[in-house]
């Protein structure tokens, strides 16, 4: 932290070149929630979901396809589960390249964490 890495990405973005060639920049502000220790990601389903909201804020579509839905049955093994929520952040992922479809977009990560 404290390198300057949001500034310069700021400076980046805000290039007429760069402007010029995206039809949308769009910020997603990842915080502590996806710090990862291990090399693997953490990003949960939930957050997932919330930051694909962010993103269709910032765009000003629909959001609706975005909320989190019931995946998850009592009496379901962990390997069931983790099975529903990787196909259930699929079904996100190709909703929201259904949506952004055509689009020109560059997302810029910010607050990313590594503990190494």
């Amino acid at each position: 932290g404290g390198l300057g890495k949001t500034t310069l990405a700021a400076m980046a973005v805000n290039s007429t070149d760069v402007r010029s060639y995206f039809d949308h920049i769009l910020w997603l502000n990842l915080g502590h929630h996806v710090a990862s220790r291990s090399g693997r990601n953490n990003l949960t389903y939930d957050m997932y979901l919330g930051c694909l909201r962010q993103l269709c804020i910032q765009l000003d579509i629909s959001a609706e396809n975005f909320h989190v839905q019931a995946v998850l049955q009592k009496g379901d093994s962990g390997i069931t589960k983790a099975a529903k929520l990787v196909q259930a952040m699929e079904k996100a992922k190709l909703d929201m390249v259904n949506a952004i479809e055509g689009l020109k977009i560059l997302i810029v990560l910010d607050d990313v964490w590594n503990h190494e």
